[in-house]
């Protein structure tokens, strides 16, 4: 912060630059520029300005910067500055410098780097718009060898690598079994934990915005990249599962991801039943013990408890077989690092059905919950903002209207939660909840809107869920408790709780 008040940006490192372009291969300079850039960023300042308006060649700086953080120059938190870095500049694409960078890196070229097999799949899912955009990135590495292995081309593979890496390696320190990337109590390191944390946000702000979208989430679904996070943290890796939330909800988000369109319940549904149909027609096939599948319907199909059942009748090697060589969803690398859990994880994935972002909406409480409230990674407890929570944010730009009103009532529900949770702090704090020697909790203090519940509270009635919902249409609990002994006043305000 002092090193911002007085311009170390403007008035040293642009200028020492500015006249000598070599200066921005150092680690140190690209380092210090990247940190100044941020702490403008973290305090909401003009950042572009310094770097993108004067002759400060913001081009070579980008490259650099890419080209140190894959290499051996960078440590691990020189890693971290610089991923937050481009996080800041894909939130930025509205600056014209920044964004013709930006999109080098968030181009159809990391298509590369997903196995043949399925690349091929994914480019006949939409040839008219694919097709040509794939060829012409293969002229260009024809022109000039080596464009696929370019740092711009490579690095989000990069960061998704070493971010599942990381992941696994905690998950394999923590259960013992030996990971050498893991420090034996499942923590994997401070710094691991934090570039975890960092590059989840960077993939969630590339998630959020079309252009950045485009291609790579597609490459992330390809890569299994969810099923090997939830994996790797169910294992005890070095973050909660919570924090991969924010991810999962952007990669659900209903929206063409070339186009632009909101894709309708209808169009998802046929996409659907397609894919089970493929999937029944290959057991039908070629898969005698798995016959009966072909019978099921989309429905059962999709339930991962079905599933489950009748995948357990596949060996291991057979259950490889079906999910790497014949239906190309995963690769026998990825079997032996994650084992059958992650064939049968991205199985289900493919099976199932993606939520449309109203029947989400529609899903969620109107009110806060006690899950919500109680949830350090969505309402943290204390004001440290070192650790990643798995809020949503709000951009720019969004993908669609209804993802619009998704995320800002997402914000509205946990800001609720959070007035929520400090009423209830105050309370019980004021109660002065004690432990007596029979091991009663029993209280000291006293607070208006605090009373003992005489009886435990008891459902009354629960009745059906409506045509079409997921859960009661009604829910009647009782709860008992008495206003004896209290002033007038506040057994008014106890009179006036109505059912709003």
């Amino acid at each position: 912060q002092n090193l911002e008040f007085y311009g170390y940006l403007e008035r040293c490192l642009v200028p020492m630059c500015e006249a000598d372009e070599a200066r921005l291969a150092s680690p140190v300079v690209a380092v210090s520029i990247m940190m100044m850039l941020n702490e403008k960023f973290l305090q909401a300042l003009p950042s572009w300005d310094a770097v993108t308006a004067g002759s400060f060649p913001f081009p070579a700086f980008f490259e650099s910067v890419l080209s140190l953080v894959q290499g051996d120059g960078f440590s691990d938190i020189e890693a971290i500055v610089a991923v937050s870095f481009l996080s800041n500049c894909v939130q930025s694409l509205e600056n014209s410098v920044v964004r013709g960078q930006v999109m080098k890196v968030f181009g159809i070229g990391m298509w590369w780097w997903i196995p043949e097999e399925r690349r091929q799949v994914e480019l006949q899912r939409r040839p008219e718009l694919l097709v040509k955009k794939w060829r012409h990135v293969l002229k260009k590495d024809e022109k000039s060898p080596g464009y696929f292995e370019a740092v711009q081309t490579r690095f989000f593979p990069w960061v998704v690598d070493r971010m599942l890496g990381a992941l696994l390696d905690a998950a394999r320190g923590h259960g013992g079994d030996g990971g050498d990337g893991g420090d034996g109590d499942g923590s994997g390191g401070s710094s691991s934990r934090r570039f975890v944390e960092v590059a989840l946000g960077l993939v969630v702000d590339v998630l959020s915005q079309l252009p950045t979208r485009r291609f790579a989430w597609t490459y992330l679904r390809r890569r299994n990249f969810l099923p090997k996070a939830r994996l790797a943290l169910s294992k005890g890796g070095c973050l909660p599962m919570s924090t991969i939330s924010s991810v999962a909800a952007m990669m659900a988000v209903d929206v063409d991801n070339l186009t632009g369109e909101v894709i309708t319940i209808e169009d998802s549904m046929r996409e659907f039943y397609a894919t089970t149909q493929q999937v029944q027609r290959l057991f039908f096939k070629y898969w005698q013990n798995l016959k009966d599948v072909s019978f099921l319907s989309a429905k059962e199909l999709s339930s991962r408890a079905v599933m489950a059942e009748y995948l357990g009748r596949l060996s291991d090697a057979d259950m490889k077989d079906l999910v790497c060589d014949q239906l190309k969803l995963a690769t026998p690398g990825d079997y032996e690092a994650y084992g059958r859990a992650l064939l049968e994880e991205v199985f289900a994935e493919e099976l199932s059905l993606r939520a449309s972002s109203k029947r989400t909406v529609e899903d969620m409480p109107v009110y806060p919950t006690e899950a919500l409230i109680l949830n350090p990674m969505l309402i943290p407890e204390d004001k440290d903002h070192s650790m990643a929570l798995a809020v949503p944010k709000i951009n720019v730009q969004f993908l669609s209207l209804p993802e619009y009103l998704e995320r800002n009532f997402k914000l509205y529900l946990m800001e609720a939660g959070y007035d929520v949770r400090q009423h209830l702090v105050g309370v019980v704090r004021r109660m002065a909840p004690y432990l007596n020697d029979e091991g009663r909790v029993e209280f000291s203090g006293w607070s208006a809107m605090g009373v003992e519940v005489s009886q435990p509270p008891k459902i009354v009635d629960v009745r059906p869920a409506d045509v079409g919902w997921n859960f009661p249409s009604r829910v009647l609990a009782e709860v008992r408790f008495t206003t004896r002994g209290m002033q007038n006043r506040i057994k008014v305000e106890w009179d006036q709780l109505r059912e709003q």
